[in-house]
C-alpha cells in the first residue's frame, strides 16, 4: 500500500515520520507497520481505504482492520488513551475481526466497519449519536463497539451490506434495499422529512422515504435494475 499527497499533520499517511518534523509527503511511498516480533514489515493485501478528517483506516483481505493518524476522538480504536494524539504508522483496531466492509464518507471522526454476520462496529465520537444511537453524549469510544439499529419494533443490526458517512450523520444500505440514516440532521440530510423531524438537530435510526431519494441534497441513492 502507498500513501500521498501532501499533508501529513496528524500522521494521517501513515509513513512513520513525526509530523513536526515532516508534515508534507508530496510522491508516493509505501505503508510500513511494527509486526508482533518487533519488525518493520510492509502493509499488504489491503482491499479497501477510507478516510476521515486527519485519519485514515484499511481494511485487509483476512478481515483486519488498521486505522493510523489523528486520534483525539479514539479514531484508530486501539483503545489508546486520550494522552496519544496521533500515531503515524497503522494500528492493528482492537478486538475487531472478519470484517467485509468499512464505512466510506466524506470525513468526520466516527469509523464503521460491518463484520461477516452483518453487525455493524463504530469507533469514535458519538457527539451526534453515531454510535449509541439513542443516547447524544460526549463520550469517546477508543475501541469497536456494537451498533444497534432499531427502527419501532424492528431491529436492523445485522442486515447492513454497506455504510456511509457525513461529517456527522450516517446512512445504511440494508440488505433488503432500504435505507437507515441517523445523526445529525440540521440540514435536513437524514432524508426523513416525512417522520416530521424537519428541524430536529439529531435524530436516532430511521428508514429513508423512498419517495424523497429523487432529492438533490446531502445524501444520494443509486436504484438499479438488472435483468438477467
Amino acid at each position: 500500500m502507498y500513501t500521498h499527497g501532501g499533508l501529513n499533520n496528524r500522521g494521517q499517511l501513515g509513513l512513520g515520520y513525526d509530523p513536526s518534523v515532516r508534515d508534507m509527503v508530496m510522491s508516493p511511498e509505501r505503508v510500513s507497520l511494527t509486526d508482533s516480533n518487533g519488525k518493520t514489515v510492509e502493509l499488504t493485501d489491503i482491499v479497501k481505504v477510507s478516510v476521515g478528517t486527519y485519519h485514515t483506516v484499511a481494511l485487509s483481505r483476512s478481515g483486519i482492520v488498521y486505522a493510523w493518524g489523528w486520534n483525539d476522538y479514539g479514531q484508530i480504536g486501539n483503545d489508546s488513551n486520550s494522552s496519544q494524539s496521533y500515531s503515524s504508522t497503522p494500528v492493528i483496531v482492537k478486538s475487531l475481526n472478519k470484517v467485509v466492509d468499512i464505512s466510506r464518507g466524506s470525513g468526520g471522526q466516527t469509523v464503521y466497519a460491518i463484520r461477516y454476520d452483518g453487525s455493524v462496529w463504530a469507533w469514535g465520537s458519538n457527539d451526534s449519536g453515531q454510535i449509541d444511537v439513542n443516547s447524544i453524549n460526549t463520550k469517546i469510544y477508543r475501541e469497536p463497539t456494537e451498533v444497534k439499529l432499531k427502527v419501532g419494533n424492528t431491529d436492523y443490526s445485522n442486515d447492513v451490506v454497506r455504510i456511509y458517512t457525513g461529517l456527522n450523520h450516517s446512512a445504511a444500505l440494508l440488505n433488503d434495499g432500504n435505507v437507515i440514516t441517523w445523526g445529525e440532521n440540521n440540514q435536513k440530510q437524514l432524508g426523513r422529512e416525512a417522520e416530521s423531524i424537519e428541524g430536529t438537530t439529531i435524530a436516532a435510526p430511521g428508514l429513508v422515504d423512498k419517495s424523497n431519494l429523487t432529492g438533490s441534497d446531502y445524501i444520494v441513492s443509486l436504484k438499479s435494475r438488472c435483468n438477467s
